[in-house]
């Protein structure tokens, strides 16, 4: 082994520290300011979900109402309908009961 391998050699776990402290020092502050951005972000993210959620469960029950009163008058009329149909029936059924002309 010549000089320069042996120093090369010297120098990897050298360089390999370095980094390891430097990334040390430097990675926790940069994994404080990540976690301080990504907090914002959720903060942000549910004022957004929130406000969505809100305004759909408002519009969800709106439209609820709105078919269930559809319903309504939709079974009122089946029944005045039905209770015609009945009381026709029963009419034709009786032969007197048929006015007289």
């Amino acid at each position: 082994m010549s000089v320069m391998e042996i120093i090369a050699a010297g120098a990897y776990p050298i360089v390999g520290l370095a980094g390891f402290i430097l990334g040390s020092i430097f990675g926790q502050r940069l994994v404080a300011d990540v976690e301080a951005m990504l907090h914002a972000i959720e903060a942000r993210l549910s004022s957004v979900e929130s406000s969505v959620a809100t305004t759909s469960a408002t519009s969800a029950i709106v439209q609820h109402a709105a078919a269930t009163e559809k319903l309504a008058v939709a079974v009122a009329k089946h029944s005045a309908t039905q209770a015609a149909v009945s009381a026709a029936t029963v009419a034709a059924s009786i032969p007197n009961a048929a006015p007289k002309s």
